[in-house]
């Protein structure tokens, strides 16, 4: 099952979960949600895409969010990056600046309860930009300014796409505070035309410094998450070779 919206996409492989779009935000729900408990041995999963022509950040909230032990509902995020919620979670929310994810609910066959409610939503922000760059052009961009009491995440991605044949070289300075495995802030890239940065082919870095690279094909994807007040943002030029 599909469910497309003018902007992004999401797949349902399992019909037995409920998924509806309503006022720009997809809805999904386990099995029988509001009128009975799941059943046991449920599995359902989903799939966001982003759109061909645009960028977007992705915002989930889990409200309600019942489930019994050993019930679980993961989401893997770019990167390959698996955060798993159980029956020690009541609500949940999250974000990524890319709308390209997976979930999976999964239920034993022993317990259940009356399951969740997940709102996962689309949004658009200053820095989610499509660039369509000619050959020889020049750019500059940044992450909006951050101040130290602000209190919101701060997403952004860029798709860049030169002419075919052509390369992109990218210098990126980046004032990013540093975390284990860059779990906190970061900024993702891309340059082998994947949209959901996967591990084995994209390059991840949260600390201050300046990186340069050329791309391998005529497209980079770059996406920032920025949460804590000590980091700052990055900003990268991009020439086209």
């Amino acid at each position: 099952m599909t469910h497309a919206s003018t902007t992004t996409t999401i797949t349902t492989t399992i019909t037995t979960c409920k998924l509806q779009y309503i006022n720009n935000c997809y809805y999904w729900t386990s099995p029988f949600f509001g009128s009975r408990n799941y059943p046991d041995n449920s599995k359902c999963s989903l799939v966001g895409s982003p759109s061909h022509q645009q960028p977007y950040a992705a915002f989930f909230l889990a409200y309600p969010f019942n489930l019994r032990a050993n019930d679980t509902v993961t989401v893997t995020r770019p990167y390959n990056r698996t955060l798993t919620f159980s029956s020690e979670t009541n609500t949940w929310q999250l974000s990524s600046p890319s709308f390209s994810f997976n979930m999976t609910f999964i239920s034993d066959g022993q317990h259940n309860s009356k399951g969740f409610k997940i709102a996962i939503c689309p949004k658009i922000t200053p820095c989610h930009k499509v660039i369509n760059a000619g050959a020889g052009e020049k750019g500059k961009e940044k992450t909006p300014k951050r101040t130290k009491t602000d209190k919101q995440v701060t997403l952004c991605e860029w798709w860049i796409t030169a002419p075919k044949g052509k390369r992109i070289k990218v210098i990126l300075v980046m004032r990013i505070h540093r975390s284990y495995d860059c779990v906190h802030d970061y900024v993702l890239l891309n340059d082998k035309g994947a949209k959901n940065y996967p591990r084995d082919s994209s390059r991840i870095y949260c600390r201050y410094g300046r990186e340069t690279f050329t791309s391998s094909s005529n497209q980079v994807y770059i996406a920032y998450q920025g949460k804590r007040n000590r980091s700052r943002g990055l900003s990268f030029k991009y020439f086209i070779v």
